[in-house]
């Protein structure tokens, strides 16, 4: 079966304005909720554009449960680092074992083309350095 990508001019074109668009749609939600909501959309935009928008949802829908997984547990993270909890050094060990993790179960879901087209070269700027965690 041959692949119905979404084609990167219309990845852009989808993904451009798209939290604007979430807050006019929802304009009594917070930034959060809305930031929350943008990145479901964004990584179904991604699925689109990198698997097909034919990708079988059984299939999608076991991706978007690990994406959200790993976004629940990096925004728990970054609460304990803001707080003092964790060291940036602890942070950036957790993150590195998350992104491993992550990638051993997108290898067990996706063949070896389909995690080729999602992560291309895998996750770049892992492993991550402590002494740049914090700066903007």
């Amino acid at each position: 079966m041959k692949k119905v990508r979404m084609t990167e001019a219309e990845y852009l074109e989808q993904l451009g304005g798209l939290f604007e668009k979430l807050k006019l749609e929802m304009p009594q939600a917070s930034d959060q909720d809305i930031y929350s909501i943008y990145q479901q959309r964004e990584f179904d935009l991604m699925i689109d554009f990198r698997l097909g928008t034919d990708f079988p949802d059984e299939r999608r829908q076991e991706l978007k449960k690990l994406q959200h997984q790993l976004m629940c547990r990096m925004e728990e993270l970054k609460s304990k680092l803001l707080s003092g909890e964790i060291s940036a050094d602890d942070y950036a060990v957790v993150i590195q074992e998350l992104v491993k993790q992550k990638m051993t179960d997108l290898t067990v879901l996706l063949d070896t083309d389909e995690f080729e087209a999602l992560c291309g070269d895998g996750f770049p700027g892992i492993p991550l350095d402590p002494s740049l965690i914090g700066r903007s």
